[in-house]
């Protein structure tokens, strides 16, 4: 008899946009809509616009309590960090775009260092090999396919938000976010909370 598979949860860490700066970010999203109205973009929906710290992929149940134990270690060692959303930009580059967010900007370097400490603490945990850089920002959109007439239109926005700021906070905490897929796309939800404590 086959021994039965232990059950995983598909689990990523992340910080959470205040619902004042996730509105902003969704009037962008509007504009830039209209701008790319023949390009085939999956918009993020509102409620899970975030900043990942650490994707992990799929994680046995029964690690959790290890992962959170990790994770609060991260956070007892890290204070509360200043930052503000800035700027639209897009990976890999304005010539071939896939991926189109909003910048997180901040002036001490602090969220570097709560991203650097995270990817040693979660490895155990995490499917794929860490980010080798961090790029701070909060998805917008991802395309599937852009026109080149589109794809011009979409560097002119570029251009015309490289400044625009969209909200200033105080990141306080951050979540271990479950991520479960269903034919209408993925549904976030946060399982745990870390106060960042120093």
């Amino acid at each position: 008899m086959e021994e039965a598979k232990p059950e995983t949860w598909r689990l990523f860490v992340a910080l959470e946009a205040p619902i004042e700066v996730k509105q902003r970010l969704a009037a962008l999203q509007q504009e830039l809509r209209q701008r790319l109205r023949k390009a085939a973009v999956r918009w993020t929906p509102v409620e899970q616009m975030h900043l990942t710290l650490r994707f992990l992929g799929a994680v046995e149940f029964n690690r959790l309590e290890t992962l959170k134990h990790s994770l609060n270690a991260v956070a007892a060692a890290h204070a509360p960090v200043e930052v503000w959303a800035e700027g639209l930009g897009v990976f890999p580059a304005a010539s071939s775009p896939r991926v189109i967010w909003a910048g997180l900007k901040e002036a001490k370097g602090d969220l570097a260092k709560l991203w650097t400490a995270m990817q040693p603490a979660t490895n155990a945990w995490a499917e794929k090999s860490a980010e080798s850089s961090f790029v701070p920002h909060l998805t917008l959109g991802r395309i599937k396919w852009i026109s080149g007439r589109e794809t011009a239109a979409l560097a002119d926005c570029l251009e015309r938000f490289a400044g625009a700021t969209f909200g200033a906070w105080s990141v306080a905490s951050f979540c271990l976010m479950r991520s479960e897929l269903s034919p209408h796309g993925a549904r976030h939800a946060c399982c745990a909370v870390f106060p960042l404590a120093i």
